[in-house]
């Protein structure tokens, strides 16, 4: 028997403050008074959709900052999974003992402190052992489970969750977010060819939803971060019998005029580490969090969007990721079986793998939607996706060790599709799709923003495989 001792050290958890709305302490009756004497029907009849979602959230608002005002919380680490009830309690006990002895330095109390942290001590021992025994021999089957859970007892995070405090200038971390390298400019030729042809002879265009649509995406989402509205996913579904209605009269006149609300192009940044050690800003990665109800519009345009692409055989079979049915499993045995019938026939196989840098920031929003007019989307539709990637603002925030934010001015966001956004992928895959045309001589697969390129030959055409290879990547590149 092979025995080795691997000591591990982790550093101790720290409390969290943090500023939010107590949602669960609301009286819920007295919540629904105050929603009730607000009249919806009218704020839904308002023609402008800037002023039905301004008015909506005023009025929403409102009604939390009467009945849920923001508070700090102070929210304490979870306690290690053997602290037994009594276990605390015998803590308890030790630290009033440790009071009291340093109150008074009688020699007694310092003796019944002594007894009680000894009993401590090997209390916490013995409780370890029994935990580590059990949670090893009741997953001894399930050895995935029983390492993930191990690694996370045991084993310090590779990346801290939480930014340190020397990051303190917002400013600085927006602009260095903002800062894209490359240039996105296109040539006027490709512009008025995907403006003055068609890929096909269908049409697209958005169409009104419905409040019970509406209802069965926002019961969808999962994420109740605050954006820069300040309206969180469990706001709306506590006030969502209210709301209904005005939230698909905003979406439906949103379609209606073109136009997406500006609010709602406002995204609230928070960097977090890349790594275990981040000391300067280009360790920093930036998460978007873009208002909720945003989320919801873009839900209900994506799955239409997706109809019609499906429908119509808009994408290549062999673009694979943010498609129902195509991931990562369809992209993979596509490459492999072609490469492994090459094999069979005696050919080896030539393949380089292409990874688009930043691929979502660097895209050009007037190809963008040159594009989405050659795949047959209308006029209208244009010129609403012209005001939804338009004009688009972004603010980075940062939390104080009180538990108080701070942020950034707003800056603009030059080009590409919007972090975090529903729409992104799909537009990304919609912008990329005519890559394909340049591919003339090799075999291909696209997964979201990687594309693998491969030629099969015999072995003494070789020279002329890697030439053919060359050429497509150089039309690619071009």
């Amino acid at each position: 028997m092979v025995f080795c001792e691997f000591d591990v050290y982790r550093d101790k958890p720290t409390h969290k403050c943090i500023y939010m709305r107590p949602i669960k302490d609301i009286y819920y009756d007295n919540l629904k008074k105050d929603l009730n004497s607000i009249r919806w029907d009218l704020i839904a009849q308002l023609p402008d959709v800037n002023h039905i979602l301004h008015t909506f959230n005023r009025s929403v608002l409102c009604v939390f900052d009467t009945h849920a005002p923001y508070k700090k919380c102070v929210f304490k680490s979870r306690p290690y999974p053997w602290m037994t009830p009594n276990l605390k309690f015998m803590i308890s006990l030790k630290n009033k003992a440790l009071s009291d002895f340093r109150k008074t330095k009688d020699v007694t109390k310092k003796e019944y402190f002594k007894t009680l942290n000894s009993l401590v001590n090997k209390t916490i021992y013995f409780e370890k052992v029994a935990y580590f025994n059990n949670n090893i021999n009741s997953q001894k089957s399930r050895p995935k489970h029983l390492w993930k859970s191990l690694k996370s007892i045991i084993l310090p995070l590779k990346k801290p969750k939480e930014l340190p405090l020397h990051f303190t200038d917002a400013e600085k971390i927006n602009d260095h977010f903002l800062n894209i390298p490359g240039s996105s400019k296109v040539n006027l030729s490709q512009l008025t060819y995907f403006e003055f042809n068609k890929y096909c002879q269908n049409s697209f265009s958005l169409e009104p939803t419905t409040a019970e649509a509406v209802f069965k995406v926002i019961k969808s989402l999962h994420s109740n971060a605050q954006g820069y509205d300040e309206i969180t996913l469990n706001m709306l579904l506590l006030t969502c019998s209210d709301t209904l209605d005005v939230i698909t009269a905003l979406i439906n006149t949103s379609f209606a005029t073109s136009q997406f609300p500006e609010l709602w192009k406002i995204a609230v940044v928070r960097p977090i580490p890349k790594n275990s050690n981040p000391l300067d800003i280009k360790d920093l990665r930036p998460i978007s969090i873009l208002p909720c109800l945003s989320k919801v519009i873009e839900k209900i345009v994506c799955r239409q969007i997706t109809d019609y692409i499906e429908k119509h055989d808009i994408l290549p079979q062999t673009q694979s990721g943010f498609r129902k049915g195509r991931g990562t499993v369809s992209a993979l045995l596509d490459v492999t079986d072609n490469i492994l019938q090459a094999q069979d026939q005696g050919l080896c196989t030539l393949l380089v793998l292409l990874d688009f840098s930043r691929a979502f920031e660097s895209i050009n929003i007037s190809l963008l939607l040159s594009k989405l007019s050659y795949y047959g989307f209308d006029i209208k539709t244009v010129k609403w996706f012209s005001s939804y990637l338009t004009n688009r603002l972004q603010v980075v925030e940062l939390r104080k060790p009180d538990g108080s934010p701070t942020r950034s001015k707003l800056a603009t966001i030059n080009r590409g599709v919007p972090q975090g956004s529903i729409l992104g992928p799909i537009l990304f895959i919609l912008y990329s799709a005519d890559i394909t045309k340049h591919i003339w001589k090799c075999k291909f697969h696209i997964y979201a923003d990687d594309i693998q390129v491969y030629i099969s030959f015999k072995a003494e055409n070789m020279n002329t495989a890697i030439i053919e290879l060359n050429e497509d990547l150089q039309r690619i590149a071009t």
